[in-house]
């Protein structure tokens, strides 16, 4: 079932029923070797945009947006902000 805001003329659908095609796929990004973090970094460096995490082993997912995509993930790999901001459901499912 899809909604129309009337305010800003947007589409609004179920998750679900959007199909998703990522542009680009890392798989075990937290167990990537120290090179392979570095790529991933200087590959997102200045782009914008929507990720996804999932966890394969429960299969929860947690979606995000950052303006700048590599200082996100650069935070992700700091284990210093995982512990410090633990007000976050991701950063408290990175630690574990």
């Amino acid at each position: 079932m899809k909604n129309t805001n009337k305010n800003t003329n947007m589409i609004l659908a179920p998750l679900a029923a959007v199909p998703l095609k990522p542009t680009k796929k890392f798989e075990t990004v937290l167990c990537a070797s120290h090179t392979q973090k570095l790529a991933i970094l200087l590959e997102n460096r200045g782009k914008s945009g929507i990720y996804m995490w999932r966890n394969l082993d429960s299969g929860k997912i947690y979606v995000g947006s950052a303006k700048n995509l590599s200082i996100r993930l650069k935070a992700y790999y700091n284990i210093n902000h995982l512990v410090r901001v633990t007000n976050m459901h991701i950063n408290r499912a990175l630690l574990k």
